[in-house]
């Protein structure tokens, strides 16, 4: 489970946008998700 304060960071630094299609959150009805925190080449 990602916090909460860690899930604001992130959004923050995406500016509110979906980092792989750019579209903003606010045009979504819901918040966005966190795929991943660690990138997959680290595993």
């Amino acid at each position: 489970m990602v916090s909460l304060s860690t899930r604001r960071i992130v959004r923050q630094r995406a500016k509110y946008l979906c980092e792989y299609c750019h579209s903003p959150e606010y045009l979504s009805p819901d918040l966005f998700t966190l795929d991943h925190i660690l990138p997959k080449s680290f595993f």
